[in-house]
């Protein structure tokens, strides 16, 4: 079973860490669920503009996305998550 520890990715201390995950497929997959839960359905309320690859602690990515609104206009807050992946040994 996956699990999220973490807050919100807005910073490395508050970084989203993906826990038992089996492989890299897995975690990219769980990647999205998290942001699915926490924004909405991806390409109608939130966008993913790019991500890299980092080492930051526990976090090995931080993506940026552009949230959207009800009417599907972007809106002016890009956010940069913080993301990690922990796979089962």
């Amino acid at each position: 079973m996956i699990l999220y520890k973490g807050v919100n990715g807005l910073t490395k201390e508050e970084a989203v860490i993906i826990q038992k995950v089996k492989d890299e497929m897995e975690g990219g997959d769980a990647e999205y669920n998290w942001f699915e839960e926490k924004f909405g359905e991806q390409n109608i309320r939130w966008e993913l503009n790019d991500q890299e690859l980092i080492d930051e602690g526990d976090a090995d990515s931080i993506c940026e996305m552009q949230r959207i609104n009800e009417n599907y206009e972007e809106l002016d807050d890009r956010l940069n998550v913080l993301l990690g992946n922990i796979l089962v040994n």
